[in-house]
């Protein structure tokens, strides 16, 4: 996506560094890309503003995340809760969500990440395969 910004979102301090690091990994794969980066610090600004009084206007999320570009976002929530968020708006095809999954047993920190796709090399392999996806 040549010109266009990439945008990359996260919500919390887990998924902000990992995101942060996959940005940076972005940026030396592909350096043609611009990359925008948005963090989130209350979730319900993706909603519609009729049912969430934090939401974000219709203007500012489409300036924040174009409706051109696919939106790669990642969260220390579970990421239905997210995607529901987002359905209100009609935004669920193009914003994949990396959020927090049970893995059903004790797992260590890395590992976690990696379940839930939210580590940054994760998260870098999915940002390019979404630059790869026609539009």
């Amino acid at each position: 996506m040549p010109g266009k910004p990439g945008p990359l979102a996260s919500a919390g301090d887990i998924a902000a560094r990992d995101l942060s690091a996959a940005a940076d990994q972005i940026a030396t794969a592909r350096p043609d890309t611009r990359i925008q980066y948005v963090h989130i610090n209350d979730l319900t600004v993706l909603g519609q503003s009729d049912t969430w009084p934090a939401a974000l206007p219709d203007g500012n999320f489409a300036r924040l995340f174009p409706a051109s570009v696919p939106v790669l976002l990642a969260t220390v929530t579970q990421a239905p809760a997210v995607r529901a968020l987002l359905a209100a708006r009609g935004e669920t095809a193009r914003v994949r969500v990396a959020g927090y999954r049970d893995p059903g047993r004790p797992l260590p920190s890395a590992n976690l990440l990696e379940l839930c796709g939210m580590s940054a090399a994760a998260l870098t392999a999915q940002a390019l395969l979404m630059l790869k996806e026609p539009r």
